[in-house]
């Protein structure tokens, strides 16, 4: 066993080349190509890291362990990686680091978990404003954002943007998140979590609310390209998750607000350091004057109307440890929280 000290980040180095790793010769490498481990999560789940600098240099191999030695990384040189930064020890091989290019077959190379289970894929970055997102693949065996898009402007609540917004319900073009882009962002709460009005997230000048209108599926909405807003209602992607994380069953309690379970598979999934990782961030007025059930309940857009003024989203609720994977959310002037998925 071939093995040597990594001084930067006081890592131990050592071990024979994985299976199938490009054979290149150990060398001196620069302080600036060490791997430093960021997120311990990432770390112990799916040994994917991001190659500082975009890429290694050539004719480098690095294997790092930190003080338990079976969570390992490899990165090989940059002919190797090339324009590509995201080395995945379950794949093999270096994958995009951004959304934009984490492709359907990237997603489709990660085992699908069971039940409330996930694989992380890793942190990829939104070539739009560089923003970086934990992305998971669920029961579903589809990749989905675990963190909240926090894309464009977002206006505070006595903004004059907001305050534009409030003047009228059925304003067409409204104030736009970034050039090109429709629709508020109404607040960015504590949680980084944005809260976008239903005209944001499917990003279409006629989704305002109090007129009729219904996206084509999939919807890019506000999501990065090869993204989209998940569908709602019963027959929705939302539901589709919850049934797989729900071993496959169907849900069986419904009230006027639609299918739910408490406190059950679904709760586990949804809660806060669950598998969906929820901030329970609230919902925004679309009065601009304040956010509901922060704290206590998350809430996230799906691109599903029911009516001219209201739309479908996932809802969750910590006092009755309550999900609604399609709660008809009673204002498409609302602001909630918005989770991407890869196209597929």
């Amino acid at each position: 066993m071939v093995g040597f000290i990594c001084l930067m980040w006081a890592f131990v180095c050592s071990g024979p080349r994985p299976a199938g790793a490009a054979q290149m010769p150990l060398g001196q490498a620069a302080v600036s190509t060490y791997i430093k481990i960021a997120n311990d999560e990432t770390l112990q789940d799916s040994n994917v890291f991001t190659c500082p600098d975009g890429k290694w240099l050539a004719g480098q191999y690095i294997k790092c362990f930190t003080s338990d030695s079976a969570y390992t990384a490899q990165c090989t040189g940059s002919n190797y990686c090339g324009d590509h930064t995201i080395w995945s020890a379950t794949m093999n091989r270096c994958i995009g680091s951004t959304m934009q290019t984490f492709s359907k077959n990237d997603c489709d190379s990660y085992p699908t978990p069971s039940g409330t289970g996930y694989t992380t894929v890793g942190r990829l970055t939104d070539a739009r404003d560089n923003k970086t997102y934990l992305i998971r693949k669920y029961a579903d065996g589809h990749c989905w954002m675990a963190q909240d898009l926090a894309f464009g402007a977002c206006f505070a609540e006595t903004s004059a943007g907001l305050a534009q917004y409030k003047a009228g319900a059925s304003v067409s073009t409204q104030d736009k998140i970034a050039s090109g882009y429709y629709g508020v962002c109404m607040i960015a709460t504590a949680s980084n979590a944005y809260l976008y009005n239903w005209q944001a997230a499917v990003q279409n000048s006629n989704a305002y609310q109090g007129n009729n209108y219904q996206p084509s599926v999939p919807n890019q909405g506000i999501c990065p390209t090869g993204w989209h807003v998940p569908s709602g209602g019963d027959s929705g992607e939302t539901m589709a998750l919850a049934r797989a994380v729900n071993g496959g069953a169907a849900l069986t309690d419904v009230n006027s607000s639609g299918y739910h379970q408490v406190d059950g598979a679904l709760w586990q999934f949804w809660k806060s350091g669950g598998s969906w990782n929820g901030t329970f961030a609230g919902t925004a007025y679309r009065d601009g004057t304040q956010i509901g059930y922060q704290g206590t309940s998350s809430s996230y857009w799906t691109t599903t109307q029911t009516n001219s003024a209201a739309a479908y989203r996932i809802d969750a609720y910590i006092p009755l440890k309550i999900v609604y994977p399609s709660f008809v959310e009673p204002a498409k002037g609302n602001g909630c929280a918005v989770r991407c998925v890869r196209d597929y």
